[in-house]
């Protein structure tokens, strides 16, 4: 059930915050969203190449679990770039970097969401909900280890 929460906060962010800036008209505050996204997305991909972690959830057990024998054995024997781009290669290493694309997307979903909201004229009380929100999320990530406490 947390995951199943974690993946509607997600959602829920990244959807509706788009989608209420159009609802409602503020097309400039549209265009800041996209480009925030945009410069996250880019910069995320940045860190991902420079940064890598063990996996948060298993450890060496990742490997074993994700690949067979014989594609462990080109992993460790082959040089990166035979096996990179193969469809159980880099994409599906058991790594995690320092930086959480979809915690950094929600965030800025939901500052984006209570913005509208405030505009709206929703009270602070039933705004505040959506930093309530977001922590239990963040605490989802951690519990459920899906990330280390230094990328949420």
């Amino acid at each position: 059930i947390l995951k199943l929460f974690m993946d509607v906060t997600v959602g829920v962010s990244q959807l509706l915050a788009p989608l209420a800036l159009l609802y409602m008209g503020r097309t400039q505050n549209f265009v800041c969203y996209t480009a925030t996204m945009m410069c996250i997305t880019i910069m995320k991909g940045v860190m991902q190449l420079v940064t890598i972690l063990p996996s948060a959830n298993k450890g060496e057990v990742c490997w074993v679990a994700n690949f067979g024998t014989e594609k462990l054995n080109t992993i460790q024997n082959s040089n990166f770039h035979i096996w990179l781009f193969e469809s159980w290669g880099a994409a599906h290493g058991c790594n995690d970097m320092l930086w959480s694309g979809h915690t950094a997307q929600s965030a800025v979903g939901f500052l984006f969401l209570n913005n509208c909201l405030r505009g709206a004229g929703v009270p602070l009380c039933v705004r505040s909900l959506l930093v309530i929100i977001f922590a239990l999320y963040m605490m989802c990530l951690l519990t459920l280890r899906m990330h280390y406490s230094i990328d949420v």
